[in-house]
């Protein structure tokens, strides 16, 4: 007997309640899900059964033996047990998709199955996403919202200004159709003057696709009080930005609390190169007293920077598996990454589409196992003529270099990772 689950949650869920082997998978993974269905089902179809998985927005599919003649799937008994696997296994009602999910099991196999399904997730870690939307931010909006407990969404200027980030991470929001709040926050940096990124992302912020209007206004204009609130009053927050880390560094400065009581931060910024200038990535280099503020906070930190991020690109391949989902979402964000590709193919000599920057960091998060990293001891460069934006990473194999104060990611299964994102659209594009 095989046990497909799509979360780990699902395979702690059934293991409580069967002996029978769990294999936790990815669910768009389509070479996965087929070799362990092939064990008692030889003839599926690896990509249409991972299709039906990633569109059903399947938690467990479990296949038997054929000499059986229906499957169901354990459970413990209602009420008792673990009550996050009972809400998982026995979701309230079946949706049109379970529906599709099951029948498309039933045709392949011959057998009926039951499909637990639904949208509630495993909640993930608490998070709050600092971001400048950006077509990046916004997949990484997209993710953060499948995988994690979202706590809220602040807005920094950025790729373009405030009222743009603004307004951009509102529509996003809106597409996704979830709770979280959206709180905007600084509208320019620390020191420096405050200039956008037009030449990549648009004027918009978020340029190639028919966006529709924002719902409303943001929940306020006080992101910094929001992150240092939220993070008091909830156990283990990570801070997750993904553009200039102004309002980062203000909540440390405004609350010396802050960074003993935050799970840690996970960033995208900085690299051994730059994309602004030679050395300097965009989100430092818009704020570098900010971003050395932040480096040298003292708890947990994550870099994504563009070493990593590079690996990680929006390929026309990629791009035309969101494109082939159904839904608005998903159009929606093919356009995005039509548009972002676009720009990055121009500027760039040997790049087959943009850098993904932004979900990295959250996906450091949800799904570990897909970087290698590697201790590091990384300052930030805020003076110099030419460096001003740099972040300096000590590489030197001598016992005098200082301790390290980041978790530097340094490679990333970049198929593993866009079929994470691929699987997360499908869930809310409708």
């Amino acid at each position: 007997m095989v046990v497909v689950a799509g979360t780990a949650v699902g395979a702690r869920a059934l293991l409580a309640s069967a002996e029978d082997a769990v294999v936790a998978v990815p669910p768009a993974l389509a070479t996965a899900v087929g070799a362990l269905v092939e064990a008692d089902a030889p003839a599926l179809d690896a990509a249409t059964v991972a299709g039906g998985v990633a569109l059903a927005d399947a938690i467990v599919v479990r296949v038997v033996t054929a000499a059986a003649t229906a499957v169901e799937v354990a459970a413990p008994p209602p009420g008792g047990g673990d009550e996050r696997a009972d809400e998982l296994l026995h979701p309230p009602s079946a949706t049109p998709a379970d529906a599709a999910m099951h029948a498309a099991v039933r045709n392949l196999t011959g057998r009926s199955v039951t499909v637990a399904c639904s949208r509630r997730m495993s909640p993930g870690p608490p998070i709050i996403l600092d971001c400048d939307p950006g077509h990046d931010d916004a997949i990484a909006m997209v993710v953060a919202a499948r995988h994690t407990r979202l706590l809220g969404v602040t807005t920094v200027a950025g790729n373009a200004p405030l009222e743009a980030t603004t307004r951009n991470a509102i529509i996003v929001r809106d597409l996704l159709d979830i709770d979280a709040p959206v709180h905007s926050g600084a509208s320019r940096p620390l020191v420096a003057e405050p200039k956008h990124a037009g030449y990549v992302h648009g004027e918009s912020g978020m340029d190639g696709a028919d966006l529709p209007e924002p719902s409303g206004p943001p929940a306020s204009t006080d992101a910094i009080g929001f992150i240092i609130d939220t993070c008091r009053t909830n156990d283990g927050v990570w801070l997750v930005p993904t553009g200039p880390l102004t309002n980062i560094a203000l909540a440390l400065r405004a609350a010396p609390d802050l960074g003993a009581r935050i799970a840690g931060i996970s960033l995208m910024g900085g690299g051994s190169f730059g994309n602004r200038t030679a050395v300097a990535e965009f989100n430092i280099w818009a704020d570098p007293d900010a971003a050395s503020i932040v480096f040298g906070y003292g708890g947990p930190l994550i870099m994504s920077g563009l070493d990593l991020t590079h690996q990680f690109q929006a390929t026309p391949e990629r791009i035309a598996r969101v494109r082939a989902l159904p839904g608005r979402l998903a159009a929606v964000l093919a356009d995005l990454f039509e548009f972002f590709s676009g720009s990055y193919v121009r500027r760039h000599h040997d790049m087959q589409g943009a850098a993904v920057h932004d979900p990295c960091a959250v996906l450091a998060l949800t799904h570990p196992d897909l970087f290698s990293h590697r201790p590091s001891h990384v300052v930030v460069e805020t003076t110099g003529e030419h460096t001003r934006g740099q972040t300096v990473i000590d590489r030197r194999n001598l016992r005098e270099v200082p301790a390290a104060n980041c978790d530097l990611l340094t490679a990333v299964d970049a198929d593993a990772g866009f079929a994470v994102i691929t699987e997360a659209v499908a869930h809310f594009s409708t």
